[in-house]
């Protein structure tokens, strides 16, 4: 924690812990206060571990896991030691209490509810974006391989030696994936069969049966197509309606990381921001690996996280004639646009084996596989590079809104050709 910092939450804290003392003496309390007192909780609120989803934090410089458990009372359900990211819990209380309640201590530098994150096109106002069979011999044919001039591209690069981890509903191997998926994990059942699985079961009761079965597989498929060298990383950590947690995320990110991933598609998310999410992508930037995220699909001047995350690229979707998507979410912290309506790609769930589908997940996937195609062209660049690369090498887009200032559409063949005289410069941040 910075020294600024810890003076103004001090004496937050000293206040409020101030306020708390004297309200107790005026009832008559004979002991003093020396911190909010914890909020009951009623029997129908999620507490404790199996029912709560927990509460994420980060403790202060100096301060252990081991002491903040002790002090709390807290349950430890479960770490990540290399960005000091701790999942905890404690019975009889909220999440949101006990979320409040650490903030306020001095041995905490953060502490958020382990907020629940979803695939864009589940999305949280309460719209479902679902995907439609297409012919099996669509993909090729498609308008989002004419507009990216993929054959063209494919004569510099095709991601050849580059691993590019999906992290989503898990991938349903197939023919057309070909030798292209190597090793990965299910964070949601605990074993290696990331494998795109669907119950059957309406699970979240919104009338859409397995909402989210074959994201992954659809996403992979994209990758595989724009990239169709790159080797894909399956990596589980949707259930099969589309939802999981910021924690998990974190935790398959650098998972991803620790086993040869140099690109990670994250097409999910959550509004807001996370600790854990962020600390994350900080620390697989310094180990080279680029995080590209799908804005969201909520229509509105919002962003998701991770794709707003400074160390990330975020990407919003396009349509056929270069407009904004009816669906896209968009701000500020948007970095790129690309193709995201009526996608064409692998989908177990059809008796074609293909679906087009609508998204910015299906975006992200397409810059997911440019940097691909980047980082197999020029390997010697740092990530800084291959970001500008990116970014700056683009197809102007009219009548955007304003906060999305030069964003524009990614044109890969002009950051191919752009990157063959682009010299190592640096491993700054740049999204």
């Amino acid at each position: 924690m910075n020294s600024e910092r810890y003076v103004m939450k001090k004496t937050i804290t000293h206040t409020i812990r101030s306020v708390v003392a004297g309200t107790i003496a005026l009832v008559g309390v004979a002991t003093a206060a020396v911190s909010a007192p914890v909020p009951a909780v009623h029997a129908d609120e999620e507490v404790g571990v199996g029912a709560s989803s927990g509460v994420i934090i980060i403790p202060a410089e100096n301060a252990t896991i081991e002491q903040i458990a002790s002090a709390f009372g807290l349950t430890v359900i479960d770490s990540l030691p290399d960005i000091g990211a701790y999942l905890v819990t404690r019975i009889g209380t909220s999440d949101e209490a006990l979320a409040t309640e650490l903030e306020l201590s001095l041995l905490v530098d953060d502490a958020v509810p382990n907020a629940e994150t979803r695939a864009p096109e589940i999305a949280f106002s309460g719209r479902v974006y679902r995907w439609t069979a297409s012919a099996p011999t669509a993909a090729g044919t498609q308008w989002m391989a004419s507009t990216l001039r993929l054959s063209t591209a494919h004569s510099l690069s095709r991601g050849n030696g580059v691993v590019v981890a999906v992290i989503d509903t898990g991938v349903k191997p197939s023919s057309f994936f070909g030798a292209s998926l190597v090793a990965g994990f299910d964070f949601v059942d605990g074993d290696t069969s990331a494998d795109d699985p669907a119950n059957g079961v309406d699970d979240n009761a919104n009338g859409v049966i397995d909402d989210a079965a074959g994201h992954g597989t659809h996403v992979a498929g994209i990758i595989r197509q724009v990239a169709p060298a790159a080797a894909i990383m399956p990596i589980r950590v949707l259930d099969d309606e589309g939802s999981t947690d910021e924690f998990m995320v974190a935790k398959a990110m650098l998972w991803a990381g620790a086993h040869g991933a140099k690109v990670i598609n994250a097409s999910l998310g959550h509004s807001g921001s996370s600790p854990a999410i962020k600390a994350a992508i900080d620390e697989l930037w310094g180990q080279g690996v680029i995080v590209v995220g799908a804005a969201g699909n909520e229509a509105t001047n919002t962003h998701s996280f991770p794709a707003a995350a400074k160390c990330a690229i975020s990407v919003i979707a396009t349509t056929q004639t270069d407009g904004l998507a009816e669906f896209t979410s968009f701000s500020s912290k948007s970095d790129v646009a690309a193709p995201g309506v009526d996608i064409v790609s692998a989908m177990p769930y059809t008796s074609t084996g293909m679906a087009s589908w609508s998204g910015t997940s299906m975006s992200s996937p397409i810059v997911a596989a440019q940097v691909a195609l980047l980082r197999s062209y020029r390997p010697a660049l740092y990530p800084g590079d291959v970001v500008r690369l990116v970014k700056y090498n683009i197809v102007r887009i009219a009548n955007l809104p304003g906060t999305l200032g030069s964003t524009g559409r990614v044109d890969i063949v002009r950051s191919l050709q752009a990157a063959g005289t682009q010299s190592p410069r640096t491993g700054e941040c740049l999204s």
